[in-house]
């Protein structure tokens, strides 16, 4: 998952590998917008990718890392319309 400048997509394969192996049959990966961008643009680009490569079931938890109007706005379109729920601040 990109990630402060890291693309780290072939790392979530093998992670989700390992964890079929000992028998964990979903994975929850944290979004985290890059500076400059909305939380619903990280959301978009790490489904992306993890639905290209998933390899079992898995969720997202989102990391709010800083409160706007557009935050609040952001969070709202992922409950409503991407279905996602789980939210850590930090």
């Amino acid at each position: 998952m990109p990630q402060f400048g890291l693309k780290t997509a072939n790392i979530l394969l093998v992670t989700h590998l390992l964890k079929l192996l000992y028998l964990c049959v979903s994975v929850v990966n944290m979004v985290v917008a890059e500076p400059g961008s909305t939380l619903v643009e990280a959301y978009d680009t790490w489904r992306e990718v993890a639905d290209s490569r998933a390899c079992c079931d898995f969720a997202f938890q989102v990391c709010v890392t800083s409160w706007s109007d557009k935050v609040a706005a952001d969070m709202e379109i992922l409950a409503k319309e991407k279905g996602v729920y789980n939210v850590a601040g930090l």
